[in-house]
């Protein structure tokens, strides 16, 4: 017959019940026994770690603050003077002030004697002091090594400044110690185990401070020599194990002061604890649990003992089957509480609100690993690519700024007037490239940022294409890589949409299929689509090449700002990885789908769909005028105002091969007393400018109270400021026109031409 453990009595049934039903749990425990210990060991650790490192913010702190003092102390007259009777007032009043920090401050001679001093320290000589003559060598704030007072004979801290006067030479040397006995009023605040300790040792090793103070651990002795080596050859901060001198194992945190992030540490804060008092801690916790748990089951086996029944066993028989698969993990288990047995009842509700608990812990615990592990991962995400964009950035900046310089350098002093004209070119080459990098980043700001407007108005394809065949013709003869342009038929002459991001679209699409195809063609081909709704039509672009593909992996990679599919050094082709970002975004502004098909080693298809409205007999296309080859508005007398000399010079000479007569001022404020003093067509208006600048000018020549003769002239806004929105804010305030930095000789035509148009327009007939 086979043993069954809850047949017998009810005392033996409710016995077992209850031994069974407590297994699970008591496992259960073991394991959240075991969790907490591992907590508490972490708790411990990061609690040292987190001491060490608020006692090292605050040294960089005092160190920050010595360093501000001393050289602000170094440049007040009375110091640079060394006017002994000024300089000790002074010093006496910074060292009653700050009477919890420092313990002297000196102003020293050349040969280490002293002029002043906020205490009494007479007749000493600093000349072979350490921090001394490093003030001297380096000619700035120097950190010292431990040593004692020379004036006050106390373990101190020493720091050294050179006083320079306006002419660049040394004139005397500030000298001021910290008293490293401050640290242990840090230490006291806190509550650490018995046997810690909290240390201060200088770049050598040599201790500094030591809390609680020993006698065989004594001030300006090296400190344990394998906690050192660990600590100089770790990170910034870090945890170490060490047995003591005093045959104690200590857990160790450690953190490095530097004067500087570049700089070598000047320190290095320990904080120690023992091992097994951390352990012990721990193991506490888990027997305390083990304990409550004990405790609970001889009372409920008490009880049992003296209670029986059919509906008791049964009820307890289900909390018990309840309990075991609570252990195999189902924390969604409950028990339907007997609310004729009153102890049987609370005990199913309680059963309930522990596996409720358990579900909840459960959850929360999912929850916040998978946040943890999400936050590691979008953390992650973010500094790799800032990594990627920074150096992808500093390349594609120093390139073409490597030419730049370079072809101007190769100008300088060559007398060959076809290679200055040479250099020239490739000069303005690199500059326009660095302009379209600048470009591409204003353009995805702007889209980021909401700013980016999308203007419907009549033009044509054939237009864009021209342009298109124009841009690239260069190209694809260099290559001899033939572009195709192919449109159907039945597409209308005349659409309705945004041309301008059109042509922006097809170009770096086009440029990409051009810049990546070494043989075979390059294909850009429209389609009509069915229309969604009337009066709209719908195209197809199809962008296709037989260059070297794209691998799967990497087609919802390239359409991310500054993301590439070759990110070695060895990659092939440049480019900042913005254009197809700047793409998808254009796209999906103006209504339409971007899609990607390509075969590694065979070439790639761009599919793009855009909407675009049919004329309607009210609407008058006109095709773009050609920009006049002068000025389009005769001689002008224009003021320029502009604070840059280099800036101010281009653009001058600029306007006066236009033909116009320019004026300049270097700031807002002598731009108004210009235009106080006589009167001109138009004024060129730099926005960030010493003394006034061009929008303050602006309101002040708009507001009619300014003085000026003709509070109507035109302004054209000249600014090196081109994000999202700026445009517009420069137009609010007054201005009538806006061209931005590095200015174009076109662009400058136009803006000028508009901005005059416009209060020509204005003015009442």
């Amino acid at each position: 017959m086979p043993f069954h453990p809850l047949k017998g009595s009810i005392r033996k049934k409710l016995a077992l019940l209850i031994l069974m039903s407590a297994l699970p749990t008591l496992a259960l425990i073991l394991v959240l026994g075991l969790q907490a210990r591992n907590t508490a060991i972490e708790d411990a650790t990061q609690g040292l770690q987190g001491f060490v490192r608020t006692a090292a913010e605050t040294q960089v702190r005092a160190t920050t603050a010595t360093r501000l003092l001393m050289e602000n102390l170094s440049r007040v007259p009375e110091v640079q003077r060394a006017d002994i009777a000024a300089c000790t007032r002074i010093f006496i009043n910074v060292l009653r002030i700050n009477q919890q920090r420092y313990s002297a401050l000196h102003l020293v001679d050349l040969d280490g004697n002293i002029l002043a001093t906020g205490g009494g320290a007479s007749g000493v000589n600093f000349a072979s002091v350490k921090h001394f003559s490093d003030a001297l060598a380096t000619r700035g704030f120097v950190v010292g090594e431990y040593q004692l007072g020379v004036s006050l004979g106390v373990p101190v801290l020493p720091f050294g400044c050179p006083v320079i006067g306006p002419d660049g030479k040394i004139r005397a040397v500030l000298l001021a110690s910290i008293l490293l006995s401050n640290y242990g009023d840090l230490f006291t605040e806190m509550r650490f185990q018995p046997d810690s300790f909290f240390g201060v040792c200088d770049h050598q090793g040599v201790r500094l401070f030591r809390y609680p103070v020993t006698d065989d651990q004594p001030l300006g002795r090296p400190i344990h020599g394998p906690v050192f080596t660990a600590a100089r050859a770790g990170g910034e901060d870090g945890l170490v194990e060490d047995m003591g001198s005093d045959g104690v194992l200590r857990i160790v945190a450690f953190r490095k002061i530097r004067t500087a992030p570049d700089a070598p540490p000047f320190m290095y804060m320990f904080a120690g604890t023992p091992k097994a008092r951390i352990h012990a801690q721990a193991l506490a916790i888990l027997r305390r649990d083990l304990g409550i748990l004990l405790l609970m089951v001889v009372l409920t086996l008490g009880s049992g003992w003296f209670l029986g029944g059919r509906n008791m066993g049964r009820r307890l028989e289900e909390l018990a089957a309840a309990a075991t698969r609570i252990g195999e993990g189902d924390l969604n288990t409950r028990v339907v509480p007997e609310r004729g047995v009153t102890e049987i009842d609370i005990l199913a509700r309680s059963f309930n609100e522990m596996a409720q608990a358990l579900e909840r812990d459960r959850l929360e615990s999912a929850r916040t690993e998978a946040e943890l592990r999400e936050a590691r991962s979008q953390a992650e995400t973010a500094n790799h690519a800032k990594s990627l964009f920074l150096a992808n950035m500093s390349h594609e900046l120093r390139t073409p700024l490597n030419g730049l310089l370079g072809m101007l350098q190769l100008i300088k002093g060559n007398e060959d007037a076809n290679e200055r004209d040479t250099y020239l070119d490739l000069a303005q080459r690199s500059g326009r490239r660095l302009t379209d990098l600048l470009g591409d980043l204003l353009d995805l700001s702007r889209i980021e940022a909401g700013g980016m407007r999308i203007n419907r108005s009549p033009f044509t394809l054939a237009s864009a294409f021209a342009a298109l065949a124009e841009t690239f013709s260069p190209m694809h003869q260099s290559k001899r890589v033939p572009l195709v342009l192919a449109c159907a038929p039945e597409i209308p002459p005349v659409l309705v949409g945004d041309e301008v991001h059109l042509r922006q679209i097809l170009f770096n699409l086009v440029g990409n299929a051009m810049k990546f195809t070494e043989k075979g063609e390059v294909r850009l081909e429209v389609f009509p689509l069915p229309p969604t709704t009337a009066g709209e039509i719908r195209l197809l672009f199809i962008v296709s090449d037989t260059g070297i593909g794209i691998p799967d992996d990497k087609l919802d990679h390239i359409v991310r700002p500054f993301a590439q599919v070759e990110e070695s050094y060895t990659r092939s082709h440049q480019g900042a990885g913005l254009g197809l970002a700047i793409v998808r975004n254009l796209v999906l502004a103006m209504g339409g789908t971007l899609q990607f098909d390509s075969a590694e080693g065979e070439g790639t298809c761009v599919c793009m769909t855009l909407p675009f409205s049919l004329p309607d007999g009210a609407t008058q296309f006109a095709p773009p005028d050609e920009a006049p080859a002068g000025t389009g508005c005769g001689k002008l007398h224009i003021l320029l105002a502009e604070d840059d000399e280099v800036s101010r010079l281009c653009a001058r000479r600029l306007l006066e091969q236009m033909g116009h007569e320019v004026t300049t001022t270097a700031n807002g404020a002598q731009a108004l007393d210009t235009l106080r003093a006589r009167r001109f067509d138009c004024v060129l208006m730099d926005v960030q400018m010493d003394v006034m600048d061009g929008v303050e000018a602006t309101r002040q020549i708009r507001g009619g109270s300014s003085g000026v003769l003709d509070a109507r002239i035109p302004i054209v806004a000249m600014t090196a400021y081109a994000m999202a929105g700026d445009k517009e804010k420069f137009l609010a305030e007054g201005m009538d026109a806006y061209v931005s930095k590095p200015v174009m000789v076109t662009e400058l035509f136009m803006a000028i031409a508009a901005a005059v148009a416009r209060r020509t327009s204005d003015k009442p007939t």
